[in-house]
C-alpha cells in the first residue's frame, strides 16, 4: 500500500505579479494535468501547502484578496489531482502560515521587541512561551492578530483543519488507502514580524509539539507540516525542535 502526495510551499499570491507567477502556476497546473493522465506520476492523495500562500497586506491589495486568489488556484489544482468523476476532496488539503501571511500592521512593535529580546535568553524564557500558548494571556492573543486575515481563509475554505481555540495548529488524522495518516500543523508564523526573525523565532515547541503528539496518538504514519526550517528558530526551541520531530 502507498499513499502520495504534493507539496507546495511560497505561491506569494498577489496582483502585482500576477503577470509573471501566473503563468508559471497555469503552466504548473498543465505539466500536473499531463503527467497525471499519462500514467508518469500517481495522483496525490493529499496536498500539502507549506505557508507563504499570500504577499502580504500591502496598500494595493489586502490579504483577502490575496487569498480569494489563492482559493480559485487551489479549486483548480484539486481539481487536477483527482479524477474524471471528481476532484480530489478539500479535506485533503492542508495548509499552514508562513511570515508573508502575517498582516505586519497588526504587529505591535513594542511587545515584538520583547519577544526578541527573549529570544536572546531563549533558555529561561521557554516556560514562559509555553506557557502563554497553553494559556493564551493577552500578549499572546494580540499575537495572533497579525494571522486573522489567515484564520479567516482557512475557516472559509478549509473548515477541517479549523483551530477553534484560535492559535492555528491542528492535528488530524485522515484515512488513507487504509493507512490512518496524521497530520500536525505546526504555526511558526505567530512571532514573525520581519528581519529579525532568523534565529529569534519562537515556536511554543515543547506545547505544538505535545498538542500534536496527543492528537495523532491514533496515527501509523505522522507527517508534520510547518514552514520555517528548524534554523530560524531561537537556540532553545531549536534543540526541542529537533529532538521532537525525532
Amino acid at each position: 500500500m502507498s499513499i502520495h502526495w504534493l507539496h507546495l510551499s511560497d505561491i506569494h499570491f498577489h496582483r502585482k505579479d500576477a503577470w509573471r507567477d501566473g503563468r508559471v502556476r497555469t503552466e504548473l497546473l498543465t505539466y500536473l494535468s499531463d503527467m497525471f493522465e499519462n500514467g508518469e506520476i500517481a495522483r496525490p492523495d493529499l496536498v500539502f501547502c507549506t505557508g507563504d500562500i499570500a504577499f502580504g497586506e500591502t496598500s494595493a491589495e489586502k490579504l483577502a484578496e490575496q487569498y480569494a486568489s489563492a482559493k480559485d488556484f487551489f479549486t483548480r489544482l484539486l481539481a487536477v489531482c483527482g479524477n474524471k468523476d471528481a476532484p480530489l476532496p478539500i479535506t485533503r488539503l492542508f495548509v499552514v502560515p508562513g511570515n508573508h501571511d502575517v498582516n505586519r500592521n497588526e504587529v505591535d512593535e513594542d511587545a515584538q521587541a520583547a519577544l526578541v529580546l527573549m529570544a536572546k535568553d531563549s533558555r529561561n524564557n521557554m516556560a514562559r512561551i509555553n506557557s502563554r500558548l497553553e494559556t493564551k494571556p493577552t500578549p499572546f492573543v494580540n499575537a495572533m492578530k497579525r494571522l486573522e486575515a489567515y484564520e479567516t481563509f482557512v475557516k472559509g475554505f478549509l473548515p477541517h483543519q479549523v483551530d477553534k481555540e484560535g492559535r492555528c495548529h491542528y492535528a488530524q488524522v485522515v484515512e488513507v488507502n487504509g493507512i490512518k495518516l496524521g497530520i500536525g500543523g505546526f504555526n511558526s508564523a505567530w512571532s514573525c514580524a520581519g528581519p529579525e526573525d532568523d534565529r529569534n523565532l519562537w515556536l511554543g515547541a515543547e506545547w505544538q509539539f505535545n498538542r500534536a503528539q496527543l492528537g495523532l496518538e491514533q496515527a501509523q504514519i505522522r507527517i508534520g507540516l510547518m514552514h520555517h526550517p528548524i534554523d530560524w528558530l531561537n537556540e532553545a526551541e531549536r534543540e526541542v525542535a529537533t529532538r521532537r520531530i525525532a
